[in-house]
């Protein structure tokens, strides 16, 4: 069907909300960390990653959570040929992560960041998800995490 722009994205994070509620006693407390593939493009590109070096790195920065940045930052830089001045810029990007709407009034504050179409895009879409979050009230079990890359 047709549906209103982040409608069914909502849904989808609400409903994975509800029963990770309902199992509170066997998993424990949680938070779905959240992301946006366009968002995280127009990081890459404002931090002056070719466009053809996006995934790679994307897949690099995704290993955070495995590994310390300095780490990554030598994948990055050693394996994948990144230069090391653009990879400590996307560091000031992917160590942010907290509270949805705090985040995202920071990146909006960016005006470069915002000068990027994907970018004015993308963080216009994830305040349309926000707020629909916010009315099902599922925005307090949400990380926005600007260094998750898997599955966006």
């Amino acid at each position: 069907g047709e549906y209103g722009s982040m409608v069914a994205d909502a849904e989808i994070l609400s409903a994975m909300a509800d029963v990770l509620r309902q199992l509170r006693g066997a998993v424990g407390s949680f938070r779905i960390r959240l992301n946006h593939r366009g968002l995280l493009d127009a990081v890459m590109e404002y931090c002056g990653v070719p466009a053809e070096s996006f995934r790679p790195i994307c897949s690099a920065i995704d290993k955070l959570d495995k590994m310390p940045w300095s780490e990554v930052k030598n994948e990055m830089c050693e394996s994948k040929g990144l230069r090391p001045e653009v990879a400590d810029k996307i560091h000031s990007f992917v160590v942010m992560s907290g509270s949805p709407l705090e985040l995202l009034e920071k990146l909006e504050m960016n005006s470069e960041l915002c000068s990027i179409p994907t970018a004015k895009n993308s963080l216009s879409e994830l305040r349309t998800l926000f707020s629909y979050l916010q009315t099902m009230d599922v925005l307090s079990d949400i990380l926005f995490d600007l260094a998750l890359a898997r599955g966006l």
